[in-house]
């Protein structure tokens, strides 16, 4: 990477980040996009995707010889990020970080696939974000009931899949990771409130 080039960010058409990408290289400018390995698992088979991490938004390098035209006129750049008309550079420790951190592998994400009764899990959106909780049965292909911790009392909630994280199989007598983490035994002898 050049000492002269500047980073900045285009934000594009959707689904255009790759037509954009390879429109402004054409003329001159670097181009970087961080992606994800996705893992999933449907039907019964596994399979792997790269998905970007940062969807219709693309690092864009300038070097002293690339002009504003070019950039903002490449085919699938709506915009460059900036404020009061002045666009914002990015650090290029900014840029070498995520290079890093995407070869490191810190992006690779498996989605559900593990997913099902007893299965351990944390909650990453909605109402219930950052409770633990053990599933305890899948409601058809995208919701599952989770037993939560809610006001000292075992409580099950309906999430969808693409909410949970798997965090690993239940242990009844695992150490405790988080305030939320619960024994189900003792949630399915005595029962539990239903929250939908």
């Amino acid at each position: 990477m050049s000492e002269a080039t500047i980073w900045y960010v285009a934000y594009t058409a959707a689904k255009a980040e790759r037509r954009a990408a390879k429109a402004l290289e054409r003329v001159g400018f670097k181009t970087f996009a961080p992606v994800m390995r996705v893992t999933r698992q449907r039907r019964g088979r596994r399979f792997s995707a790269d998905r970007l991490v940062f969807p219709r938004y693309l690092f864009v390098g300038m070097a002293p010889v690339c002009t504003w035209l070019a950039f903002r006129e490449a085919d699938g750049v709506l915009a460059v990020l900036s404020n009061d008309d002045r666009p914002l550079p990015v650090e290029a420790s900014i840029i070498e970080g995520l290079r890093a951190a995407m070869a490191g592998g810190a992006f690779a994400l498996r989605e559900t696939e593990a997913i099902g009764p007893g299965s351990k899990v944390r909650i990453a959106s909605g109402a219930f974000a950052g409770f633990e909780g053990v599933c305890t049965s899948a409601l058809g292909d995208r919701r599952i009931e989770v037993v939560v911790k809610l006001f000292n009392q075992p409580t099950i909630v309906k999430i969808p899949l693409d909410g949970l994280i798997n965090i690993g199989p239940s242990s009844a007598t695992g150490h405790r990771s988080s305030p939320y983490r619960i024994d189900i035994g003792p949630a399915r002898a005595t029962g539990s409130r239903k929250a939908s």
